[in-house]
């Protein structure tokens, strides 16, 4: 999806184009991975801005943008640590931020929840729906069942790398769509589960409201998917 590798068979359009490697297409792209990779001697900072440059952010515009990202994900006050002394939290919250300072218009995340806790979980989802509204589209790979109903508006459940089933956010639990859909129980997801009153203490990521369009892939640990 990203280029980064040639398909074996078939093709990706993006734009109404067949998505080909080049600098026109990667900085409409703002992609997160499952493994966050960073430069592990400079300081959260240092690699943001690093990024931003690679997308052709202006200088002054990519610092005010990094200032209130890092404020919004709680890494403003680690920002001047090296990414070596970042948690796997702190990682995945780091490459977030990379992903979305460009503003891009398509953004690629998988399991964007994996080392955050509930509260940073559900503060993601709020963003990913700001993100959605201001007309960007989003590609999520996540065992994260609520993360998906959050986000998502369509849901397309995969068993055995197919497609058995297409659905719209909104209705039942997506765990109940997928056992009626494959007979499959999806023991180890709760979807849909609320989120704790944060406490006045916590640090708070910005949030919004509304779902826009969004396209997500939803997984379970037994090689089970969605796709919305």
């Amino acid at each position: 999806l990203t280029t980064a590798e040639a398909p074996t068979a078939g093709e990706v359009r993006w734009f109404g184009q067949r998505a080909r490697p080049g600098p026109a297409l990667l900085r409409r792209l703002g992609v997160a991975g499952d493994a966050p990779v960073h430069f592990e001697e400079l300081t959260g900072e240092q690699n943001v801005y690093f990024f931003a440059r690679q997308y052709r952010v202006p200088p002054a515009e990519a610092r005010e943008r990094m200032d209130k990202l890092l404020t919004w994900c709680g890494l403003q006050e680690s920002r001047d640590l090296r990414v070596a002394e970042y948690s796997l939290g702190m990682r995945r919250r780091l490459s977030i931020v990379e992903a979305l300072l460009h503003l891009p218009d398509l953004i690629l995340m998988d399991e964007p929840t994996l080392g955050l806790d509930h509260l940073g979980a559900a503060d993601l989802a709020a963003r990913l729906r700001a993100e959605a509204e201001r007309g960007a589209a989003l590609v999520l790979a996540t065992n994260d069942a609520a993360l998906a109903e959050r986000t998502c508006d369509r849901v397309l459940f995969l068993s055995g790398g197919r497609v058995v089933n297409e659905e719209k956010v909104g209705g039942a639990p997506l765990a109940r769509l997928f056992r009626r859909a494959t007979g499959t129980a999806l023991a180890s997801v709760r979807a849909g589960a609320p989120c704790p009153p944060r406490s006045p203490s916590a640090s708070s990521w910005s949030s919004a409201s509304g779902a826009g369009r969004c396209w997500s892939k939803w997984r379970s640990r037994l090689s089970s998917a969605s796709l919305c």
